[in-house]
């Protein structure tokens, strides 16, 4: 399964986040169709000047879908836009090529001694995904016969999985106690994706598990490191076949680069079919 840039659509959601920005400006750039899904339009648009995405190729390669991600009409819209140009000489919507979720909420301090921390929406990554696949359902019922499955990159996190350690032992007792709560979620949104593929809706998935975001400038993708898992959630103590990667840290904007070199443009992109996989300095 290959992702090459032949005018293949992507549908984004969570598009304002730092990983999912960085992903989609580089898409945009290189000339991949996308659409957005966005609460606030003109913030993704002063986002993607201030990375410098040229205003022609926004008005080329990008359809911006006001909405919320909760609201089903919104996200079936952003999986089918109408672009203003497509090589395919198509104008009416048509199903994207691949969805692309890095949908999350803030952190906040709550008091609570055993889970201290928890989101401002604690179930927002596992709605946004049950809805992209409810949507994805939706389309198929009306689509018989012609319904092509897209496949889903999905952004996630490390020391969520229980038969791989993909944490330094320094972090594990820190993270499983206060990130309780947001790992909840994203071990939710992960069974939700995998649920899509194994329903049929989805081609494959790509569960990327960034170690500790940062907000720092990217390093490159020589500084990256990345491993995978082929399990995402088997039963615990099942033998686990791949390896992840470990470390401390990550940029939004490396992880989002990562994506787009690897698995939207990647020319080995099989490798990281249907895997679980970790990525960090």
């Amino acid at each position: 399964m290959t992702m090459p840039n032949e005018q293949k659509t992507i549908a984004f959601f969570g598009a304002t986040g730092g990983c999912t920005l960085a992903a989609l400006s580089k898409s945009i750039s290189n000339g991949y169709l996308c659409s957005a899904l966005a609460r606030t339009p003109q913030k993704l648009l002063d986002q993607l000047e201030a990375l410098n995405v040229s205003p022609e190729a926004i008005k080329k390669n990008l359809v911006i879908i006001p909405g919320d991600v909760r609201d089903i009409a919104s996200v079936k819209a952003a999986l089918q836009p109408v672009f203003a140009t497509s090589e395919r000489g198509n104008k009416s919507a048509r199903l994207v090529d691949v969805v692309m979720s890095g949908v999350g909420s803030t952190p906040k301090l709550q008091a609570n001694v055993v889970e201290p921390v928890t989101i401002i929406d604690p179930t927002i990554c596992k709605d946004a995904a049950e809805m992209i696949v409810r949507a994805l359902e939706e389309i198929q019922r009306s689509d018989i016969g012609q319904f092509k499955p897209p496949s889903m990159i999905a952004i996630s996190t490390t020391g969520i999985d229980k038969n791989s350690r993909d944490l330094p032992l320094a972090l594990m007792p820190l993270y499983h106690w206060l990130l309780a709560v947001p790992h909840r979620d994203k071990i939710d949104m992960e069974k939700a994706v995998v649920g899509g593929v194994e329903r049929k809706v989805l081609a494959a998935h790509f569960t990327v598990r960034a170690s500790l975001l940062t907000d720092g400038k990217a390093k490159g993708s020589a500084a990256v490191r990345a491993g995978a898992v082929s399990s995402c959630h088997s039963t615990e103590g099942d033998a686990v076949d791949g390896s992840p990667a470990v470390g401390y840290t990550i940029s939004r904007v490396d992880v989002g680069n990562w994506i787009f070199d690897e698995i939207i443009a990647g020319k080995d992109v099989a490798r990281w079919e249907n895997k679980c996989i970790s990525v960090t300095y």
